[in-house]
């Protein structure tokens, strides 16, 4: 993951803690709502939630074109 994201910034969220799963299952939307670059460690561990994300995600004023 480190590799794709390389120097970007990017929000990191982790499957792996008891929290952010219960987050990613209880409102999968709102977890991945992030307008910027977002890597989720563990995805394997909410499968449902690689097929999640909001119908019209926010742009990051940097990704569109001027």
């Amino acid at each position: 993951m480190r590799v794709v994201a390389k120097d970007r910034t990017a929000e990191w969220r982790d499957l792996d803690t008891v929290i952010n799963r219960q987050a990613a299952t209880t409102d999968p939307e709102g977890f991945v709502a992030f307008p910027d670059l977002m890597v989720i460690d563990e995805i394997q561990r909410v499968p449902d939630l690689s097929a999640t994300g909001p119908s019209e995600r926010p742009k990051s004023p940097a990704s569109t074109p001027a």
